[in-house]
């Protein structure tokens, strides 16, 4: 996302100058990925980002400016299953603390898990209540618990501080995500959760032709604007610039062909795991300074699978959209929907589509003894690989252990698929679905130093990594902008929202 959005930027503010696009793979979009599964030509399967949320306003008027159609991102219903501890629940039954199958204190029963969190985050944070993002994040930089910053704090530990650990499971098992409670930078955690829960009400979109039309419809823009793209080149070195001349770098072909390039200025749109993939080949390994801010951010796992059947199995239980969460290594399911229900479709057809799981951190683990390769992460550079490709078939004994465990959380025998889908984003060259601070990290200092890490070389970073919303389109598109404008010279977008805030 950030690399198409870069080319596309630059491209229409300097359409003299030469600007190539690199792309590791065979496609365009990096973590948006959007299948259109067999018998369903009206569907999309979502293996990386699926959804806008409403208070991500710069993606929502790129979308808009670049008229891509969007329609409403279901949420699901009053229906919708939550089975933990063996108990299959609904969203009225945490209302009822009999019914909640974990040992809460008093003032943590009754309250639905999304809520109890909102509650907490305020128990800690009280301050935070009516601040705006940007009070809120000079408010974080200066905040100390006692005599310690709270960027030196863990997330969790600071949860602790007024919940029981009952309680954080019940958050952790309902809510879907287990790196969202992890012991992370307590600083940035509560910014992200906070600034996110301000608005009352949070709608989600996505596109009508997938997710990964945002950066093709960028890249087919840039091209038509005259810039190029390489494909199926990775960065394989880069050197540094001799003085006042133009930086050196090397990619490297499919076929294995290395082949030297150099340019007055080169823009690295790369996570920190491809960032380390470049470990004794790139000259900003010699400076302790982007070493240090480089592990600043941990890489989070996370899987999905797919599964396409031939009926929708799960209407019958009224459930027809949203999602599922239990505390099985599945985590989630996502009713899609059935293709005959698509504007336009055949109404005969009745193929359906079923996220059947998204997992993170210990979950995600579980699914890695159904892998067919070794080893997800290299530790060197020795006889490095082709990038894994973005999703491959699950294997039978993984098909068997998905429709299990659905079928323990439904009540129901689920029939076999058709089709399956599986991504695991720990694997190289990704090394992970998102990214959070690590806990002393002071956010605000590392990401000017990520987007130029040596001041005398014209070399840039930009990506969700080291952005305030990681995980996101959103952080993507911040830093590049930041980029854009601090190192380039742009104006800022036309289409940025007025007072956006999105880094220091």
């Amino acid at each position: 996302m950030a690399g198409t959005y870069a080319a596309w930027r630059l491209k229409c503010e300097r359409p003299d100058a030469r600007i190539t696009l690199f792309e590791g793979s065979d496609r365009i979009g990096g973590r948006l990925h959007s299948i259109t599964p067999p018998g369903m030509p009206n569907m999309r399967a979502e293996i990386g980002g699926m959804r806008l949320p409403s208070f991500h306003r710069f993606v929502l008027n790129l979308v808009q400016h670049l008229e891509l159609p969007t329609r409403p991102f279901k949420e699901g219903n009053a229906n919708n299953l939550y089975y933990l501890r063996g108990q299959r629940l609904r969203a009225e039954d945490f209302l009822n603390p009999e019914k909640v199958p974990y040992h809460l204190r008093p003032n943590e029963r009754g309250v639905p898990p999304s809520l109890l969190l909102k509650e907490l985050l305020y128990q800690v944070f009280p301050e935070a209540a009516e601040l705006s993002p940007p009070e809120l994040d000079q408010l974080r930089r200066n905040y100390k618990k006692g005599l310690t910053a709270l960027e030196d704090l863990g997330f969790s530990e600071q949860l602790l501080q007024v919940a029981s650990a009952e309680a954080l499971e019940l958050i952790r098992d309902a809510g879907g995500y287990y790196t969202a409670l992890g012991n992370s930078n307590a600083s940035d955690m509560i910014f992200t959760l906070l600034a996110h829960r301000r608005e009352k009400e949070v709608h989600f979109l996505t596109l009508e032709d997938g997710m990964q039309a945002l950066p093709l419809t960028l890249a087919e823009r840039f091209r038509q604007a005259g810039g190029e793209i390489q494909m199926n080149t990775r960065l394989h070195s880069l050197a540094r610039p001799s003085e006042q001349g133009p930086v050196s770098f090397e990619v490297r072909f499919q076929d294995q062909e290395t082949r030297s390039w150099r340019a007055k200025q080169v823009i690295l749109c790369l996570p920190r795991r491809a960032l380390e993939l470049l470990l004794g080949q790139c000259f900003l390994f010699e400076h302790a300074q982007f070493v240090s801010d480089l592990q600043s951010v941990a890489a989070q796992p996370a899987s999905k699978y797919f599964l396409c059947f031939d009926q929708p199995w799960w209407e019958p239980l009224g459930l027809d959209s949203g999602r599922s969460d239990t505390d099985l290594p599945m985590r989630q399911c996502y009713y899609f929907g059935t293709e005959g229900d698509q504007p336009g479709a055949d109404p005969n057809n009745r193929n359906s589509l079923l996220m059947a799981g998204y997992n993170d951190g210990r979950a995600s683990n579980f699914w890695e003894t159904f892998l067919s390769y070794p080893n997800r992460l290299l530790e060197s550079r020795l006889a490095q690989p082709q990038p894994l490709p973005d999703a491959v078939s699950p294997t039978p004994a993984m098909i068997e252990e998905m429709l299990r465990q659905l079928s323990e959380v439904h009540g129901v025998k689920v029939p076999d698929p058709y089709q399956g889908y599986f991504v695991d984003y720990a694997a190289d060259p990704h090394g992970g679905a998102w990214h959070s601070w690590q806990t002393h990290a002071r956010s605000w200092e590392v990401m000017p130093r990520m987007r130029q890490p040596v001041a005398d070389a014209p070399i840039y970073i930009c990506g969700e990594a080291y952005s305030l919303d990681q995980g996101w389109v959103e952080g993507a598109l911040n830093t590049t902008e930041l980029v854009l404008q601090e190192k380039f010279s742009l104006p800022p977008a036309p289409f940025l929202p007025a007072g956006h805030f999105y880094s220091p």
